[in-house]
C-alpha cells in the first residue's frame, strides 16, 4: 500500500476505494496475493535463495528483525541484533511458501 509500514489500515484506505494492484502469486483453487506496493518494488519470483542483498532495518520483534530488502514484502531475519535505521548485508535462506515472503541471514 505504502513504503512504510502500516499500522491500521483505515488510517489509508477506505471502504468502496478504487485501487490499482500487482499479482504477486496465484494460488488455484484458493486466494490470489496482490500487492499495492509502490512500482519498482519486486515479488518473490524475483530473488533466489542465496542471493545476497542490501537490507535496511525497518523494525525489531522479539523473534527477529524485519528488513526493507526492495521486495513488495519485507524480509524477516529470525534472531539478531540491530537498531532500526540500521542497514546490513544479508543472504536469503529459505523462500516461504504460500506468501511472498522470505528468510534472511547475514551475509557473511
Amino acid at each position: 500500500i505504502q513504503e512504510q509500514r502500516i499500522e491500521k489500515l483505515e488510517d489509508v484506505l477506505s471502504v468502496g476505494q478504487k485501487v490499482e494492484v500487482r499479482v504477486l502469486k496465484d494460488n488455484p483453487g484458493k486466494k490470489v496475493d496482490v500487492s499495492m506496493a509502490a512500482k519498482g518494488l519486486k515479488g518473490q519470483s524475483d530473488f533466489e535463495v542465496g542471493q545476497e542483498l542490501e537490507a535496511t532495518v525497518v523494525d525489531i520483534v522479539k523473534r527477529g528483525l524485519f528488513l526493507e530488502v526492495g521486495a513488495v514484502r519485507e524480509a524477516f531475519m529470525p534472531s539478531g541484533q540491530a537498531t532500526k535505521g540500521q542497514r546490513m548485508k544479508v543472504r536469503i535462506t529459505k523462500m516461504c511458501s504460500g506468501s511472498s515472503a522470505f528468510e534472511v541471514q547475514p551475509a557473511n
